[in-house]
C-alpha cells in the first residue's frame, strides 16, 4: 500500500450555517457598537447581550411547520427585543435592520459551487433560529447548492450513517 496513490471521494458535506456559511447574525446585530441595536438605540451593552442570549436560548430551539410561519416566530422574537429593551421602533424596523448583517463567510459561495457541480450532497445543520436561517438562504443564493430545509439532527445522523459507504464531513 506504501506509495500507492488513493483518491476519497467527498460525497457530502454538512455544514453550519453560522460562522460557516455566512457571518453569525445576532452577536453582531445586538452588539457592532457602530451599527448595531446598542448604537443605534443607545442602550447598554451588558444589558442587550443578556437580553440577545435569553432570547436565543429560546429561539434557536423553536421552529415551525411550514414554510411561512417563519415570519410569525420572527414578529415574535422582535416583539419580544422590543419589550425587554424597551426600544421604542416598530417590528419591521429591527427585521429591516437585521437584513444588514447578513453577510456571507468569505469565500463560501465558491466553496459551494464548486461541491454543487461535483455532485456533493449538502445539507445544513444548525442551532441558527428559523427565521435568520431562512432569510441567510435566501439572500446569500444558498438555496441554488442546498435544497433541504435546515437538516435536524436525525437527518443529519441518516446522512452519516451512509458514511460506511462514502466519507463524509460536517463543518
Amino acid at each position: 500500500m506504501i506509495g500507492e496513490k488513493s483518491t476519497l471521494m467527498i460525497k457530502a458535506v454538512i455544514f453550519d450555517i453560522g460562522g460557516v456559511l455566512a457571518c453569525d447574525v445576532w452577536e453582531n446585530l445586538f452588539l457592532d457598537k457602530d451599527e448595531g441595536i446598542v448604537a443605534k438605540y443607545g442602550l447598554d451593552y451588558n444589558k442587550v447581550l443578556q437580553v440577545g442570549q435569553k432570547l436565543w436560548d429560546i429561539y434557536s430551539h423553536r421552529s415551525t411547520n411550514d414554510h411561512q410561519g417563519w415570519r410569525e416566530l420572527e414578529r415574535e422574537y422582535w416583539g419580544q427585543v422590543l419589550k425587554h429593551l424597551n426600544i421604542k421602533a416598530h417590528i419591521d424596523d429591527l427585521i429591516e435592520l437585521s437584513d444588514q448583517f447578513i453577510k456571507p463567510a468569505v469565500g463560501m459561495g465558491n466553496i459551494l459551487e464548486r461541491l454543487y457541480l461535483n455532485n456533493t450532497e449538502l445539507a445544513i445543520l444548525s442551532n441558527n433560529t428559523e427565521f435568520w436561517f431562512e432569510r441567510q438562504m435566501d439572500k446569500l443564493g444558498y438555496r441554488k447548492y442546498i435544497h433541504r430545509k435546515k437538516s435536524s439532527y436525525q437527518v443529519a445522523w441518516v446522512i452519516l450513517s451512509q458514511a460506511r459507504r462514502w466519507l463524509c464531513f460536517m463543518l
